[in-house]
């Protein structure tokens, strides 16, 4: 019989230092979590939208400021946390694509939505590489692969108010997430039922029939058939 799968997800606070980061990753660790979604770091979401007014005013010192406290941060991290060498040069990829990105839109004084997704995305790719590393250290015993969710996660063009494309989205997640799980014997079960059902009449359980009202609890079911 196939094991279940424990999805864990950890928000900003959770990851947001060293010893915050650690505990979640303990926490995996112990519970064996097999997929694992983390959030940028606390404060980092807010020094990315910072820069994005910055870039506006055509003020390249105060964006490149704002630009080289994210990497410090992360930097200082990296270091207390004594991730592996992989994960730096990963992590110095990430700076020197952000430094690129935020110079670029300083130089022009736009920030479109397109790019303001990229410079989200800078948070959760940054995050999401310390604690693969930090997990690696608590489950040496176990394989910890870092998955970029660009690759499974599929959308329109319409950035900053993007649709994601469910069909594009399960076929995906069956090759490049679901079909690897499964090869050790393992299904996949969601923690939480949040915008699954329509709310009417409260005290669901999982012989009631689902009745999503919008596109996130729609994805969700959709994903679960």
């Amino acid at each position: 019989m196939p094991r279940k799968i424990i999805i864990s997800k950890f928000g900003g606070t959770s990851v947001g230092n060293p010893v915050a980061l650690r505990k979640s990753a303990a926490l995996s660790a112990k519970t064996g979590s097999s997929v694992i979604i983390v959030s940028a770091t606390s404060g980092t979401t807010n020094l990315i939208e910072r820069l994005a007014k910055t870039v506006l005013e055509g003020n390249l010192d105060l964006s490149s400021n704002l630009v080289q406290e994210i990497i410090r941060k992360h930097k200082k991290m990296s270091l207390e946390l004594e991730v592996d060498d992989g994960t730096k040069e990963l992590m110095e990829c990430i700076f020197i694509e952000l430094e690129t990105l935020a110079k670029g839109m300083t130089f022009l004084k736009e920030c479109s939505e397109k790019a303001m997704d990229r410079l989200y995305a800078v948070g959760e790719r940054l995050s999401s590489a310390l604690f693969a590393a930090v997990l690696k250290q608590e489950s040496s015993k176990k394989k910890v692969r870092l998955l970029d969710i660009r690759n499974v996660l599929k959308t329109d063009s319409c950035f900053g108010k993007a649709r994601p494309l469910l069909d594009e989205i399960k076929k995906n997640a069956q090759l490049k997430l679901l079909n690897e799980i499964s090869k050790r014997g393992s299904r996949v079960i969601f923690i939480s039922s949040v915008e699954v059902f329509d709310g009417s009449k409260g005290g669901y359980n999982e012989l009631d029939k689902p009745n999503p009202l919008n596109i996130y609890g729609k994805m969700k079911y959709e994903i679960e058939q």
